[in-house]
């Protein structure tokens, strides 16, 4: 296990340094800049911290969504990522070939896009939820 502070608590507190002691020094071009930088690093914060759990229940609506058993054979990351990917594509093949277009799988994909959109703000921007 990793000692405190971790890439969360260090990455909250750049964040927090250029909101608030950088940003109000700065104008024009390099404020903006300055407030993207902040940002960017509150999201990496949220992902270090969610991301995990997100990718996991990413993949188990995929899974679900297609017809299969979770896999919880995919232990390193980019074996997840790999699954990930193949569910995705695979999703993405069945609702260009017209199968969400509709009936009752138009209804869960619909629910798992609700799901996973919601999922992605929790990190890029959860004032929109």
């Amino acid at each position: 296990m990793l000692d405190k502070p971790d890439a969360k608590d260090l990455l909250e507190a750049l964040a927090a340094f250029l909101a608030n002691d950088v940003v109000p020094e700065l104008h024009g071009r390099k404020r903006f800049h300055a407030l993207v930088a902040a940002n960017v690093a509150r999201i990496l914060a949220r992902e270090s911290e969610l991301g995990p759990s997100v990718q996991e229940r990413e993949i188990v609506r995929l899974s679900r969504l297609l017809g299969r058993e979770p896999d919880g054979a995919a232990a390193s990351a980019e074996e997840r990522m790999a699954l990930e990917t193949a569910l995705g594509r695979e999703l993405v093949s069945r609702i260009d070939a017209g199968e969400a277009d509709e009936g009752p799988w138009r209804d869960e994909v619909y629910a798992y896009l609700r799901e996973t959109v919601a999922d992605k703000l929790r990190i890029d921007n959860p004032r929109m939820l």
